[in-house]
């Protein structure tokens, strides 16, 4: 045993770069003889074959190949879509068996519509000729080729004795100059014996420049196109921003995942492969006391930081004091091997955590079988079969630095780094700046290259091998990459599976898509819980477990039958599993897939399929809600002029504690409460509005002091940000497609006469009894909304799925099976996510979403800032205060013209649906492109038909308000409406960027409007207006020709249309 352990140390701590993962890869060629893969023991589809390559690129002409040994997993669906090749670390693992391995799983990642590809590097051979034996105790995928092996020595025995005299296992701190210095020596022994046996000749040509170029050999074997599609891990990822770098132009689709970062790898010593490890240790201890039943550790009764310091303490002992068991020497570089393997894969934990109790307790014998279990089987696993963890990085490295005292303080970094394994990486440093040759090419550029499509790069949270860091370091070097943050333990995503991971993977490979910026994925379950990758792709569809043939634990069936279960056994199955299927029908529940249910969207209970009264009474009621929180928007000019010489205060103040107060409530209401309605559901978020805005109504009213007013109408804002955002989505909840467009058209008209009508019913009201009125009249309307609301029902299908759901499994018990919910809400964390992140990360991210929301704020904000203008306007037409408000019934008539417009709305719907294509959101602004130059031309009549400059009959003003009305109307509706189109999923966090800005015009231009026009005079100051709204004139052109690309550009309207293809959402 001593022998292994000393082989495995040396293979798993001084080749950091080893990593253990496989993925898949695509492939399809005239060059490529491929055939039956000559191994008894491979019985999935899949098949082998050689490519012959160049041995030097940068001698073509030299006439010298080798061969490079290939394995084919082919796609399991059509069409197919090309081929994905595969890396999984190293440098110097083996890549077809892994690719085998994984080959389900990978395929169903990545949709199976690509062969998927893997070759052994021109470095890794146990073939029949390998001086190693042909299996080095693996069951190998054998054949024969001509290609070279990466080993310093003639066979095991001789590679064991290197390695030990290499001392590469003493992990001497800088401070123990003795250890350095043995240390040291030893790898320059270790450096001069491999610059003497094969590697002499071979090693130049093994470098990651060549093997970039093997790929890209494989590449034009396999595809038309000679374009890269690639997934790599670890030094896979340093292994693809390498050809990514040199070959930017062919790069079609690539995942960098588990990120090295590649110009540490090229230029120094990788100290930021350690950045992690520390912070990754410690969260193990969090993680054992939340999962105490699977952590034997919990039972010490110890908090995580006393449990993490008694093994620091216990790895200090050991360093000090080995412990002699049989043949084995278990000090501290034993422990940290162990440590070191354990934190690849969360699935270890509760074994480390057992055998961390074990040695505390001095059971030896039970920690050094458990470890031996967990670790022994690494040799079988072929991770330490060749030198080449060495012979790559070291012959990649130019560092210009020869000797131990430049390196020093290389080292004091790699030890302050990590305290736990920081020392580890001393022996890849030594070897490299003692190493006798260079790789023929070396990739000397940067990594500041735009690829000719966009790279996604994905980092764990908890990643002690390649922390995030890297990959966020990637990710800000390839120009237009997306970096996904997958917020799980372990070594790159396939280490804990997570169903929001695998959706984004599996998306980027079916259609290219790219996560928003800065997503990040939890893990479907925690690091000490049962769990698997597989189960997670079983229980959202990705992956048939009957097809595959795989067998999941029982607690994740819901029924499969064991071979051994007698027939009587399986008939109780079948029918527990008939009463299911009743108690999910009667529910109106239907599987959607192997292990989720969904709407059974014939279902009397799915919301557009209740009776006609029950739907129209909701509407009306919500309808009512938001009219009259509209209406109230623009009360606050009127009630500002009187509260001024109440309160003995100027104008603006006033306007401030009325409408600007109001509108940035509104503002922040909109971001904050709109998506409660996506993760929670509707009626409740409405019950909330109308109450806190009758509440809030009675501070306006009631407080006497200006304190009451800024307080009470920035709440009131807040309160209405509810209706103003969420009514859109409770009529997409309740009716189809043609209904629809009435009742939105329908909603948006009552929302602009509720902006008309503000002016008008605040002055008269005020004018009557006092400004304080207007807000007791709101109090007490609010709460009569408030009980009319109790009866409404709620009407999100997803909350409603959630709770029949829940009421099923409190009905038949735990069934093994879960529902598509993307509005779940799972922690506190999550839900910030949705309430802040998601509406921000929108607002900055979708070029489409901006331009749409400032193009409607604009004329939103123009409405409210007439409220004052008016004021302003018609004074000099010798009207009284009261008066100056009724112009605003002129807008009225342009309110309704609006409706001739949704008919031919209706008319192009109607031709889609005959013709069988879906409406793109496009085909519906029609009414923004008559809009645009009516707003322009309303505003320039309006503006040169009143004083001071022109004297007129004020009828003549009235026509420009038509137009301003129907033009203020469409604006608002269409571009609304197509927010809601293209944002079909996300449509209340769209809304709400819209609303967001919106809000601010409302709030912020009625402060400038009576100083503008009584400054610059009407004329002039609306003329400013009319020539910005002439500009708006080029908008609709944008849109019709430019709005489908704008759309692609936006992650989340893309993602959108994407679920909307998927489920044939209308």
């Amino acid at each position: 045993m001593a022998w292994k352990s000393t082989f495995l140390l040396t293979s798993l701590l001084v080749g950091s770069y080893a990593t253990p993962l496989a993925l898949p890869h695509h492939a399809r060629s005239e060059k490529i003889a491929w055939g039956n893969c000559e191994d008894e023991g491979v019985t999935a589809p899949a098949q082998c074959g050689n490519l012959t390559v160049p041995l030097d690129y940068t001698e073509p002409d030299s006439g010298k190949t080798i061969q490079l040994q290939l394995l084919k997993v082919p796609a399991i669906r059509e069409p197919k879509k090309g081929t994905i090749l595969f890396n999984f670390g190293g440098p110097g693992l083996e890549a077809r068996l892994s690719l085998f391995g994984q080959g389900d799983i990978l395929q169903a990642l990545t949709g199976g519509h690509y062969d998927l590809i893997a070759h052994d590097p021109r470095y890794f051979y146990l073939g029949p000729n390998s001086p190693h034996g042909e299996t080095n105790g693996v069951s190998q995928i054998r054949g024969t080729a001509n290609t070279l092996t990466a080993y310093c020595s003639r066979n095991v025995t001789e590679q064991v004795a290197a390695r030990t005299e290499s001392r590469f296992n003493d992990f001497p701190l800088p401070s123990d100059t003795m250890g350095i210095g043995r240390q040291w020596a030893g790898s320059g022994l270790y450096a001069e014996f491999c610059s003497e046996g094969e590697l002499q000749e071979n090693g130049a040509y093994l470098g990651t420049a060549f093997t970039a170029r093997d790929l890209m050999q494989i590449v034009d074997a396999v595809t038309d196109d000679g374009l890269l599609k690639y997934w790599g891990f670890s030094y896979g990822t340093a292994l693809g921003s390498t050809v990514a770098a040199m070959f930017p132009d062919r790069v079609d689709k690539m995942i960098l995942d588990g990120v090295m970062n590649p110009h540490q790898y090229f230029n120094s010593y990788d100290t930021e492969l350690w950045a992690a490890t520390d912070e990754v240790f410690s969260s193990f201890f969090q993680q054992c006391l939340k999962t105490p039943e699977q952590c034997a550790l919990a039972s010490r009764n110890q908090t995580a930081e006393q449990l993490e310091e008694s093994i620091y303490q216990l790895l200090d002992d050991l360093k000090r004091e080995p412990i002699v068991y049989e043949q084995s020497i278990i000090d501290h570089s034993y422990m940290k091997t162990f440590i070191r393997f354990a934190l690849y894969t969360p699935s270890s934990y509760p074994s480390m955590a057992s055998a961390f109790n074990f040695l505390l307790d001095d059971n030896v014998m039970n920690f050094t079988q458990l470890v031996d279990a967990q670790v022994g089987g690494l040799l079988a696993a072929g991770m330490a079969g060749n030198d080449a963890a060495f012979a790559i990085p070291c012959a990649d490295k130019e560092t210009g630095k020869h000797t131990l005292d430049e390196i020093m303080p290389d080292l004091n970094t790699l030890s302050q780094t990590s305290r736990l394994l920081g020392e580890v990486g001393n022996a890849i440093a030594m070897t490299c700046t003692q190493w006798k040759f260079d790789a023929k090419e070396r990739y000397e550029g940067n990594f500041e290259s735009k690829t000719k499509n966009p790279i996604m790069v994905i980092g764990n949270t908890y990643d002690s091998a390649t922390p995030l860091q890297s990959a966020q370091n990637i990710s800000a070097s390839f120009e237009g990459s997306v970096l996904l943050e997958h917020g799980g333990w372990g070594h790159a995503t396939l280490a804990q599976g997570s169903s929001c991971t695998s959706r984004i993977i599996r998306d980027y490979w079916t259609n290219g898509t790219l996560p928003a910026v800065g997503t990040k994925c939890e893990p479907d379950y925690p690091p000490f819980a049962p769990g698997s990758l597989k189960d997670v792709l079983v229980n959202i569809g990705f992956l048939d477990e009957e097809r595959n043939g795989h067998t999941l634990a029982a607690s994740h069936l819901m029924h499969t039958y064991p071979l051994d279960m007698d027939k009587s056994c399986q008939e109780k199955q079948s029918g527990q599993h008939d009463d299911l299927e009743r108690e999910a029908a009667h529910r109106g529940l239907r599987k959607t897939g192997s292990r989720t249910l969904g709407w059974d969207t014939d279902h009397r209970d799915f919301p557009r399929n209740w009776p006609l009264r029950r739907k129209l009474y909701d509407a009306c009621v919500i309808f009512f809600l938001e009219f009259y929180t509209t209406v109230m928007s623009t009360t606050g000019p009127s009630a500002a002029e009187e509260a001024m010489s109440e309160y003995a205060m100027s104008r603006v103040v006033m306007l401030t504690g009325f409408q600007f107060m109001y509108g940035a409530g509104q503002a922040l209401g909109g971001l904050i409460m709109p998506p409660f309605s996506e993760a929670l559901g509707r009626q409740k978020s409405y019950l909330v509005s109308a109450g806190a805005y009758s509440i809030s109504s009675l501070l306006v009213g009631l407080v006497p002091s200006p304190a009451g007013v800024f307080i009470g109408r920035f709440f009131s804002g807040f309160a209405s940000s509810v209706p103003a955002i969420v009514l859109a989505g409770s009529i997409e909840d309740l009716y189809t497609q043609q209904p629809r467009l009435w009742l939105l058209w329908f909603w948006n008209c009552s929302t602009m006469l509720g902006i008309a009508v503000g002016p008008i019913y605040g002055s008269y009201i005020v004018d009557a009894i006092g400004w304080r009125w207007v807000y007791h009249v709101s109090a007490i309307t609010c709460t009569v909304i408030f009980f009319l609301l109790i009866p409404v029902r709620e009407s999100r299908p997803t909350t409603l799925l959630q709770r029949r759901f829940d009421n099923l499994q409190s009905k038949v018990g735990a069934i093994g099976m879960d529902i598509l919910n993307p509005d779940r809400i799972n922690s506190t964390r999550e839900l910030a996510q949705v309430i802040l992140v998601r509406p921000a990360k929108i607002g900055v991210s979708e070029p489409i979403l901006i331009l749409v929301s400032i193009l409607s704020a604009s004329a939103w904000g123009m409405m409210y800032l007439f409220t004052e203008s008016f004021t302003v306007v018609y004074s000099e037409f010798g009207w009284s205060s009261r008066a100056t408000s009724l112009p605003f019934i002129a807008l009225f008539p342009g309110i309704i013209l609006s409706g001739f417009v949704r008919l031919w709305d209706y008319h192009q719907l109607k031709s889609r649906q005959k013709a069988s294509q879906r409406p793109e959101p496009e085909d519906k602004i029609g009414g923004f492109a008559i809009a645009a130059p009516a707003l322009a031309i309303g505003l320039w009549i309006f503006g040169w038909t009143v004083p001071p400059l022109v004297h007129v009959p004020w009828i003549a003003s009235m026509f420009g308000l038509v137009l301003i009305g129907f033009a203020a109307t469409e604006f608002s509706y269409t571009l609304s409406g197509y927010i809601s189109d293209a944002y079909t999923i996300y449509a209340s966090s769209g809304l709400a960027v819209q609303g967001f800005l919106r809000a601010l015009a409302s709030g912020c231009l009625p402060l400038f409007a009576y100083p503008m026009y009584s400054g610059l005079g009407s004329n002039v100051a609306t003329s400013i207006i009319a020539a910005v709204a002439t500009v708006y004139c080029v908008a609709p052109y944008i849109f019709l020709k430019h709005g489908r690309r704008l759309r692609e550009r936006s992650p989340f309207a893309r993602y959108s249309a994407k679920v909307n293809d998927e489920h044939g959402a209308d």
